[in-house]
């Protein structure tokens, strides 16, 4: 089962989509700003990470950069038109399931 950290500080998004990721088969876990993702990869590494851009302790790219050479792919989240970085796919919130579902498994095809 493919896992994915999912970084969010919207309580509400960050649980919906968790619930809706694990249910189309991925293993989820969630953490709501950079050091919490930090703290949470560090813990339970994932295969994948999906991070929103703005949190309120940083940049989601602050979340890998803290990572190093150790971080995994990620796809980013964001509510503004994607920027240029260390992200293998963006998606324009509001996000649909079956997209983020999908960029998760293009993504994971590629790591095969």
């Amino acid at each position: 089962m493919p896992s994915v950290l999912l970084v969010d500080d919207d309580e509400d998004t960050r649980a919906l989509l968790a619930i809706a990721l694990a249910k189309r088969g991925f293993e989820v876990a969630q953490a709501r700003s950079v050091a919490d993702a930090v703290e949470r990869f560090r813990a339970w590494p994932t295969d994948v990470l999906v991070i929103d851009l703005g949190l309120p302790d940083g940049h989601g790219a602050d979340v890998l950069r803290l990572l190093g050479s150790g971080a995994p792919p990620a796809i980013a989240l964001t509510g503004r038109d994607p920027e240029p970085g260390p992200f293998r796919a963006h998606l324009v919130k509001p996000v649909t399931v079956a997209a983020l579902a999908d960029a998760l498994r293009k993504l994971l095809q590629t790591l095969d």
